[in-house]
């Protein structure tokens, strides 16, 4: 338990310090995940590790089909390519779509992490904290701006979820 709470600082800082979230920083993620599944025993005895073990294999291989400039640059993969990977890869587009939404989900999650850093506040202690914190502070979409904070053109479940979490605590 210890150990994994560690790990888990570690990452935080790795990604509150990194300059920049990239695809290939992505894969490597994904390769240490699989990684950390097949070590060991326990981790074979653990209900439900097969299933989160054949995502990541299914991530891997889609990743493995990209190219370098595509893993440096995400900006660069466009829908011909997405199809190409797909075709590559033996998965199907909306997987490829599926990894890009997650890999987006992750370079959020850096941004903030990276913010938080800068304005010297404090990083999530553990994995509850971090979804607490992240759902509470992330960064509002572009197009909700344009749209206006408070207009009542929200969608209920965003309302919901801006009156179950709360307005952001300004320090």
């Amino acid at each position: 338990m210890k150990k994994s709470v560690e790990e888990f600082k570690k990452e935080i800082e790795f990604m509150a310090n990194k300059p920049s979230y990239t695809l290939a920083d992505y894969r490597q993620r994904v390769i240490d995940g699989l990684n950390k599944l097949q070590k060991g025993l326990r981790a074979k005895l653990l209900t439900g590790t097969e299933q989160n073990e054949a995502h990541l294999i299914g991530q891997r291989k889609i990743l493995n089909a990209f190219t370098d400039e595509e893993l440096l640059n995400e900006k660069s993969v466009t829908s011909d390519s997405k199809k190409e990977i797909a075709v590559v890869s033996t998965t199907s587009v909306a997987d490829v779509n599926m990894l890009l939404k997650n890999f987006e989900y992750m370079k959020g999650i850096h941004t903030w992490l990276k913010a938080l850093k800068e304005r010297n506040e404090p990083l999530p202690e553990n994995e509850e904290d971090l979804s607490y914190m992240f759902r509470r502070d992330r960064p509002i979409k572009k197009s909700d701006l344009l749209k206006g904070y408070r207009e009542p053109t929200w969608s209920k479940k965003k309302l919901r979820q801006r009156i179950k979490w709360g307005p952001r605590k300004r320090l």
